[in-house]
């Protein structure tokens, strides 16, 4: 039976004193692991998330210039010289009568929002609102369908 010498317990006595230390950093490094694994997690879904936004924005604006495309109403200031932008959920009015667009029509601004107008609350004494929003950048879709309307003009908008 080999026998153990006491330079050899010395020798294993100091490789246990110097790795003590060490524990501390792998306990460190396995929290560093855990965060690393929790940050790449949240990456990956934001990139989901991006990934599904960006869909979702090219589906709409196939929408968007199909209805551009098939004879939007632009939206116009009440005398009827400048293009004004649609606002959600707000009726829009018809400049020459001043009576609501009825549920049903597509409305466009020259911004590149296209809505539908919506009867919200089935009620049909309410005017129908702008909803189901789409937009298009593609300025030459919509600078076709603006000029194909006589008597307004672009500005940009302000705040």
């Amino acid at each position: 039976m080999p026998s153990i010498s006491i330079p050899h317990l010395l020798l294993g006595g100091a490789v246990l004193i110097s790795a003590i230390p060490s524990l501390g950093s792998l306990g460190q490094l396995s929290g560093q692991i855990t965060e690393a694994r929790t940050e790449a997690k949240r990456i990956n879904a934001d990139m989901v998330e991006l990934k599904l936004s960006q869909q979702e924005a090219e589906q709409k604006a196939a929408v968007a210039i199909q209805r551009y495309e098939g004879g939007c109403i632009p939206v116009v200031s009440p005398d009827q010289r400048q293009y004004v932008s649609l606002i959600e959920n707000r009726p829009v009015i018809d400049t020459s009568s001043g009576v609501p667009l009825p549920a049903g029509s597509l409305v466009c601004d020259a911004h590149g929002n296209t809505a539908e107008l919506v009867d919200h609350d089935g009620d049909p004494t309410t005017e129908a609102i702008a909803q189901s929003f789409a937009f298009t950048g593609r300025k030459e879709v919509i600078d076709f369908r603006l000029k194909q309307y006589r008597g307004a003009r672009y500005s940009m908008p302000q705040n």
